[in-house]
């Protein structure tokens, strides 16, 4: 009778630990999700909060001759950079 609950007791005791290591890794998972999601989403406002610069043309002339004439200007330097500009 003995043997039988010590035994019964081993098997308890090896389920038990399965079952925790399986919501170990149950829990590792989610939680690297959680994380990836919060670092993708922090990234890009990061991102865009560097990228974005202002400058001021001193004049409509100068706005001119950064457009050029019929924007052909601002569409090849937009072309070769990869950027948008507004002016």
């Amino acid at each position: 009778m003995e043997s039988i609950k010590k035994e019964a007791r081993n098997e308890a005791a090896q389920i038990i630990q399965q079952v925790e290591k399986e919501a170990r890794e149950t829990a590792n998972k989610k939680a690297r999700k959680i994380l990836a999601i919060a670092i993708q989403r922090c990234a890009v406002d990061e991102a865009t909060d560097t990228v974005i610069s202002t400058l001021t043309l001193p004049n409509d002339e100068m706005k001119g001759r950064v457009i050029g004439r019929e924007g052909r200007n601002i569409r090849t330097f937009e072309a070769l950079t990869g950027v948008d500009l507004n002016v």
